[in-house]
């Protein structure tokens, strides 16, 4: 499954972020839990802890996912 995430705006609407929860994560970056809480205690992965559980950002892991590409 391909996804192309388009950043520019085109409105001056606010953006509505989503909240994406650790399972989300992994299926969106295809990558496993370790992995994921490996980047989060390095800094490179922030989340918003909600209680007892992490959210997301879907925009910063978007974000994410294209400075990986833009790296290699």
């Amino acid at each position: 499954m391909t996804k192309q995430v388009n950043y520019q705006a085109t409105t001056n609407k606010p953006r509505t972020e989503r909240l994406l929860t650790i399972h989300e994560v992994m299926e969106k970056t295809s990558m496993g839990r370790s992995f994921i809480f490996n980047e989060m205690a390095a800094g490179r992965i922030r989340p918003i802890k909600m209680g007892r559980v992490n959210r997301f950002v879907e925009s910063e892991i978007d974000q994410w996912i294209l400075d990986r590409i833009a790296s290699r």
